[in-house]
């Protein structure tokens, strides 16, 4: 009875420590936009909206709307993949993928990601 419990047990600490070495290496400095040029992934034009840091229990969200055009398939998929599996933990919160009139095999990504930080610690 016990067996199906410390698998889920060990399952769900498994992701709680990845989660933790990543928060562990996220610097101050750190924006979605320092991300997306450090991934190198560029299209035609790439556009990045800071949106207003929300606190949620323990961590800050860095949040942004970015916008990058002519991207092939490939690009866009390896985008996605490398913000969501990177060293630092970025939320996708959403994702729209447009296919250009002007080339077919080409899309034009607008996501909006969401940055975890640490949240400052208050003294009292």
């Amino acid at each position: 009875e016990l067996l199906p419990l410390k698998v889920a047990y060990i399952s769900a600490k498994q992701s709680a420590d990845m989660l933790t070495g990543r928060m562990a290496v996220v610097r101050p400095d750190d924006s979605p936009a320092k991300l997306i040029e450090e991934i190198g992934i560029r299209g035609k034009g790439v556009k990045i909206t800071p949106l207003k840091s929300e606190e949620r229990s323990g961590f800050l969200e860095d949040a942004a709307d970015i916008r990058i055009d002519g991207l092939t398939a490939n690009e866009a998929i390896n985008l996605i993949y490398r913000l969501e599996k990177g060293s630092r933990p970025l939320v996708v919160k959403k994702a729209n993928l447009k296919v250009r009139f002007d080339d077919p095999a080409r899309f034009d990504v607008i996501l909006t990601v969401a940055l975890l930080k640490p949240a400052p610690v208050q003294g009292k």
